[in-house]
């Protein structure tokens, strides 16, 4: 990194020979950085997030730049899950809502962030329109509810709360309110599940400072999953 960039990085510099995104100028945008703009155009153009609008903007405005390589398309580099999809997409000619992929990156949870903004003051919007909106590109469960989950606390954090280990208490309450579509596993009791439809009882001590650990959906509902995530390793 010192070799590269020296001591210290003063302003935006152009990415270097045989590194990502390559040829871009110094502040220019990624392909990550472009489809962000995209979902932002969408949302200002259709007055609110249209998932037709987006998957059309994404037919019209970067299936057409790309050949199914990774380090090709605008911004220099192309995701997995974007290649995936272009590939069922234009390759295979498959219709919108069967061409997701399992890739395991967090490139829907970036796409996401404008939704987070504009739906923060509304959880249960947000997780309908997020989870929608993922699932054009990425249908692994777990990326799905990992995604779901980063947007939340970003959507608490547009809203002035800290980052802190008491950020996971409202979520947690909305969770219980059926606000969103997951259901609390107890921490220290994982037997008390013995019916993989039903949500845990209260009053057991489980809920206590999860911060969204341990998290898993009612397949009743979005049947999406959330792995354990502890900050404090308890």
């Amino acid at each position: 990194m010192r070799r590269i960039c020296e001591e210290w990085v003063r302003d935006y510099r152009r990415p270097p020979l045989n590194h990502y995104h390559a040829g871009l100028e110094a502040g220019e945008c990624s392909q990550s950085g472009r489809l962000l703009v995209m979902v932002m155009e969408s949302i200002v153009t259709c007055d609110g997030y249209s998932e037709a609008d987006f998957a059309h903007r994404l037919d019209q405005s970067l299936f057409p730049f790309l050949d199914g390589r990774a380090n090709q398309g605008p911004g220099g580099y192309t995701s997995q899950p974007i290649r995936e999809t272009w590939r069922k997409r234009i390759i295979e000619r498959k219709p919108w809502g069967q061409v997701a992929g399992y890739a395991d990156t967090a490139e829907g949870a970036e796409r996401s962030i404008p939704l987070a903004a504009l739906f923060h003051r509304d959880l249960t919007s947000l997780a309908t329109a997020v989870l929608s909106h993922i699932a054009l590109t990425q249908k692994d469960v777990t990326v799905l509810a990992m995604s779901l989950a980063y947007t939340c606390v970003l959507a608490l954090l547009l809203r002035g709360r800290s980052l802190d280990e008491s950020i996971s208490d409202p979520l947690m309450a909305t969770v219980r309110a059926g606000e969103l579509p997951f259901y609390t596993v107890t921490g220290g009791r994982l037997d008390a599940l013995a019916n993989d439809n039903a949500p845990s009882e209260e009053g057991d001590g489980s809920l206590r400072r999860m911060r969204f650990s341990r998290l898993a959906t009612s397949p009743a509902r979005l049947k999406t999953r959330m792995s354990a995530f502890n900050p404090h390793g308890k």
